[in-house]
C-alpha cells in the first residue's frame, strides 16, 4: 500500500516542512527536496530491515528528511538505529509544537523569567567551575542557589515555568545541584577527639577556592572523592539536558 495522502499530510505538518534532523527546510526556491524516508526499511534487507515488519508506509514509520541526511542515516544503520530516527521525529515535532502552539502569553512569561536568570547567573560557566571536583571548587559556583533565591522572592510571578517540560528540565537540574551543592557544608566526626568534627571541605584560599580536605582519613577522603564524581555525573547530565532543551525550545535566551 503507498503512502496516504493523510499521512503525508501529517508528516508534512507535524515537521513544518523541515528536515527532522538537520531541521532545513524542504521547500527552496519553490523547489521541493523533502524525502519521507523509513525508519524500518520497506524491505527486509534495506537499513534497518525487519523480516517481520515489511512495506509500512504508515506514518508512525515515516521520518521527515532531507536528501542528505536520507542518504547519511541509511549508510549507518547502526548509528541512526529505529530507536533513534524515532526520538529525533518526536523531539523534531515536539519543538516544532512548543514554537507554534504554545507562542502565547505564557511562552513570553517563561522566556522573560529565563532572560532575567540567564542575565544574573554564570550558567554557561558551571561546567568549568566543577571541572576542578572532586579535589577543589570555586566559590562562583554557590552563587547560583543566592541568586535563584532573590529571583523568587524579586519575581514570584515566574515561578513554576509555565511550560511542564521546561519545569521538569529545570527541577532536575536544580535538584542535581542542589544536592551537589549539600555535600561542601558536611562534616564528619574527628578520628581522634571524640567531641570534634572535620569538615569535608577547606574554608575558601584567596583564590576564592575551597578544596576537599587532605586531613580526612584516607578511606573517608577516597569515600568522597567517589560520592563527589557521582553527584557531578547527575548534574552535568541534568545540566547538558537542560541546556540542549532551552537550545531547541528558547533560542531567544540562549
Amino acid at each position: 500500500m503507498p503512502i496516504s495522502n493523510l499521512d503525508i499530510k501529517k508528516l508534512y505538518a507535524l515537521s513544518a516542512g523541515r528536515c527532522n534532523l538537520c531541521k532545513k527546510p524542504l521547500f527552496q526556491e519553490n523547489i521541493h527536496i523533502g524525502e519521507m524516508a523509513h525508519i524500518i526499511a520497506k524491505n527486509s534487507n534495506g537499513a534497518r530491515g525487519l523480516k517481520v515488519q515489511v512495506n509500512d508506509n504508515s506514518y508512525e514509520n515515516l521520518i521527515l528528511l532531507c536528501p542528505n541526511c536520507h542518504t547519511k542515516v541509511d549508510k549507518a544503520p547502526k548509528r541512526y538505529s529505529v530507536e533513534y530516527l524515532i526520538n529525533a521525529k518526536n523531539e523534531h515535532e515536539r519543538t516544532i509544537d512548543n514554537l507554534l502552539h504554545h507562542n502565547t502569553k505564557n511562552r513570553q512569561q517563561d522566556i522573560k523569567a529565563l532572560q532575567i536568570l540567564m542575565e544574573y547567573w554564570n550558567f554557561f560557566d558551571l561546567v568549568r567551575l566543577v571541572d576542578t571536583l572532586p579535589n577543589y571548587i570555586h566559590l562562583d559556583f554557590f552563587n547560583v542557589y543566592d541568586v535563584f533565591s532573590d529571583f523568587i522572592i524579586v519575581f514570584p510571578q515566574y515561578r513554576p515555568f509555565y511550560n511542564k517540560e521546561l519545569e521538569n528540565y529545570f527541577i532536575n537540574f536544580w535538584n542535581s545541584y542542589v544536592d551537589l551543592l549539600n555535600i561542601f557544608a558536611e562534616q564528619i566526626p574527628h578520628p581522634e577527639i571524640s567531641i570534634a568534627t572535620l569538615q569535608v571541605f577547606t574554608q575558601a584560599d584567596y583564590n576564592l577556592n575551597i578544596r576537599l580536605n587532605k586531613d580526612l582519613p584516607y578511606d573517608k577522603y577516597n569515600e568522597y572523592c567517589q560520592i563527589i564524581e557521582q553527584k557531578k555525573e547527575v548534574f552535568l547530565n541534568n545540566y547538558y539536558e537542560l541546556l540542549n532543551f532551552l537550545r531547541n525550545n528558547y533560542s531567544q535566551v540562549i
